[in-house]
C-alpha cells in the first residue's frame, strides 16, 4: 500500500509532491491529456473539496494505475473538520468524476474514503465509492452517506491522523492490454472478517496490520 500525501496550510492545497513528482507542463499534459492506461501507468487524480459558498480545492496526486493508494490530506481536521456543509469528490485527469459525499455531520465524520476506478480496456469506464458497509455493525445513525463515521468526541485532537482526509484507491476492470486490475482485492471492505469496527479504526489510522 502506498501513501501520497499534501498538507493544507491556511485553506491552500499544497500539492508536496506534485512539484517533486510533475514539475513541468509537458509531464502536467501528458498526464491531464491521458485517456488510455495499462498497469503500472503514471496517472493523476484529484481530490476535490467542496464548499457551498462555491468555493472548490483540489488536491493533486500521482497514484500508479493498479497500485492500492491511500490519498492522504494532512490536518484536514483542522481546517474543514466540523463544517458539516463540506463534500469531497475524486476525479481521474479532469474528465471523469465521482459524486459528491459529506466529511462530517452529526459531530461525526468519515474516516477514510474507498474510491473505485474501473477501466474498460484501459479506458475510464467509471469512478464510484465503495460504501459496503454492513448496518448490523455500523447502523444508519454511525452512517454519513453510507460511509461508517467515527465520533468527533472520540477523536477531539484535529491533528490525529483520523482526522486526516483519506481516500483509498482501487482499480478493476481491463487495461489496454486486456490484463485484468487486482488492486482492489485489498480494499478495507473485503476485511470484515475481523470485524467492521476494527477495520474502519484502523484504516482511518492507517494501521496496515489489517492489510
Amino acid at each position: 500500500m502506498k501513501i501520497l500525501q499534501i498538507t493544507f496550510i491556511l485553506f491552500v492545497v499544497l500539492p508536496i509532491l506534485c512539484f517533486s513528482y510533475c514539475s513541468d507542463e509537458v509531464c502536467h499534459n501528458s498526464l491531464y491529456k491521458k485517456t488510455t492506461f495499462k498497469r503500472d501507468d503514471d496517472s493523476v487524480i484529484f481530490v476535490y473539496i467542496n464548499d457551498p459558498d462555491g468555493t472548490s480545492q483540489r488536491g493533486t496526486f500521482y497514484p500508479t494505475v493498479d497500485d492500492f493508494t491511500v490519498l492522504r490530506i494532512n490536518e484536514f481536521g483542522c481546517t474543514y473538520g466540523e463544517n458539516e456543509n463540506i463534500t469531497i469528490s475524486v476525479g481521474v485527469n479532469e474528465e471523469e468524476r465521482s459524486t459528491f459525499v459529506h466529511y462530517s455531520k452529526d459531530n461525526r465524520f468519515v474516516g477514510y474514503y474507498t474510491v473505485i476506478v474501473k477501466l474498460d480496456e484501459g479506458k475510464i469506464d467509471k469512478i464510484f465509492w465503495d460504501d459496503s458497509i454492513d448496518k448490523s455493525d455500523c447502523p444508519d445513525e454511525n452512517a454519513i452517506d453510507d460511509f461508517c463515521s467515527l465520533s468527533l468526541e472520540d477523536y477531539d485532537d484535529c491533528k490525529s491522523n483520523a482526522r486526516d482526509l483519506k481516500v483509498f484507491v482501487a482499480w478493476i476492470g481491463t487495461d489496454s492490454d486486456g490484463d485484468y486490475m487486482t488492486s482492489a482485492n485489498t480494499i478495507p471492505s473485503r476485511f470484515k472478517r475481523f470485524g467492521v469496527s476494527k477495520v474502519v479504526n484502523e484504516a482511518a489510522d492507517l494501521g496496515e496490520d489489517i492489510f
